[in-house]
């Protein structure tokens, strides 16, 4: 009886990039395709004597937007392939979302304590970011829980960690992704924490043989974060959460956390195969 023809491999190198490619492609994403977005508002800002134009959240989000498009074009016209197909299936058991939502509670209860004592310590490492929600609300949110959950997922998990997986290993493949994602945020107080998310991304990702998770995770981390940008304004001083929870409170959350975020992990891998395998699409 003959036997069955071996399958094919689930990951095939040659569609997607390396580290050094991966360098490119952001580079394409952050710096180049969005200058035909921001460069006409820069301009006009200037003239109008308005040099916070370019900044609002509305350009920002087209900006990121132009850049992830661009990468995804070039991704799906080397592959051969479709958009709709990289992100995987959506079908995953009610264990794996609701591990995904645990985790995600469980590890904000860890990092935002953690975060608030090195802004208090630490103030200057805090770049001042402005995401526009004194501009428009609504651009700053769509870009913070919409497009960029969306786009990094994509784009980081997507393709960069099915190019890094056969050429340097799972493990070496997830660090490098993570580092990656955690250097493009531009904001060291929370580089570990955004190094840690990519590590959690990337598991949720291999784990589940799809992107879906990792997208639900992302979005409500992004979700949480913005509502409490938006809720306590420009008059929240860094490191001001940190005077209000004192050490004590802010250990017995990040405990809470950690549990929570195990149960999450647990969750999570009791409802998916064992393999970690993200298909090639």
């Amino acid at each position: 009886m003959d036997q069955a023809p071996e399958a094919p491999p689930i990951y095939a190198p040659p569609s997607f990039p390396g580290f050094w490619g991966a360098i490119g492609l952001l580079a394409l994403m952050q710096l180049v395709a969005p200058i035909p977005i921001v460069l006409p508002f820069a301009i006009a800002g200037a003239a109008m004597k308005n040099p916070d134009l370019f900044k609002h959240p509305a350009v920002n989000a087209a900006g990121m937007l132009a850049g992830a498009v661009c990468v995804l074009w070039i991704y799906c016209r080397q592959a051969n392939t479709k958009l709709a197909t990289l992100a995987g299936p959506h079908a995953q058991r009610p264990a794996v979302y609701l591990g995904v939502v645990a985790a995600v509670i469980g590890f904000l209860m860890i990092e935002t304590p953690l975060a608030t004592a090195a802004l208090y310590y630490f103030p200057s490492l805090n770049p001042e970011l402005d995401f526009g929600f004194a501009q428009s609300p609504f651009a700053a949110f769509v870009l913070i829980v919409l497009i960029a959950p969306w786009s990094e997922e994509l784009v980081f998990r997507g393709i960069f960690l099915r190019g890094f997986v056969p050429r340097y290993g799972i493990t070496k493949a997830v660090l490098t992704s993570a580092a990656l994602f955690a250097a493009v945020h531009l904001y060291p107080v929370r580089l570990p924490g955004m190094f840690a998310a990519g590590v959690l991304l990337c598991f949720l990702a291999l784990r589940a043989g799809s992107l879906w998770p990792g997208i639900l995770a992302h979005t409500l981390n992004n979700a949480v974060a913005a509502t409490g940008m938006f809720l306590t304004g420009a008059d929240e001083k860094p490191g001001d959460l940190w005077l209000q929870l004192g050490p004590a409170l802010s250990l017995s959350i990040g405990l809470s956390g950690a549990a929570l975020l195990a149960g999450g992990i647990f969750a999570v891998r009791t409802g998916t195969a064992p393999e970690a395998e993200l298909p090639m699409p």
